[in-house]
This record gives structure tokens, sequence and C-alpha cells, in this order.
């Protein structure tokens, strides 16, 4: 199967459909994500509330979710 990397794919979802991933890092090492719409700023399709224990797996579920709104 072919399938894109992750920077692939984010340039896409920021280039072709404006969504932006955001990572946060917290002070208790945790991080949350984003993905919101660069021509709304009020769309957030935030993933908040959710914690990842990485930088890399909050930034592949901002994607999973970014893919998913454009599939919708």
């Amino acid at each position: 199967y072919l399938a894109p990397t992750q920077s692939i794919l984010q340039k896409w979802l920021r280039e072709v459909h404006n969504l932006h991933t955001n990572i946060y890092h917290y002070k208790n090492g945790e991080y949350g994500a984003s993905v919101t719409n660069s021509t709304d700023d009020s769309v957030d399709e935030g993933l908040f509330g959710q914690m990842f224990k990485s930088y890399e797996e909050a930034l592949e579920e901002a994607l999973v979710e970014g893919t998913r709104l454009v599939s919708q």
C-alpha cells in the first residue's frame, strides 16, 4: 500500500484544505492537539481533553482527525 509520510499529509491538509495541526506541550510532560481551519479561526476541531504521552502520538492523532474532516 502506498501511504504519504506525516510531513506530506500535514502539508496537503494545510495547502489544499486550509487545515492546520497544532500540538501543545504542557508542563506535566503531556501533549494536546487540535486541527484548525485557517480561513475561519472560530472553527477548531479540538482534540482537547485527550492527552498524549509524546509529540509524535499527538501529531498522529491530529493528522487522523484532519483526514477525517476532509473525507466527510
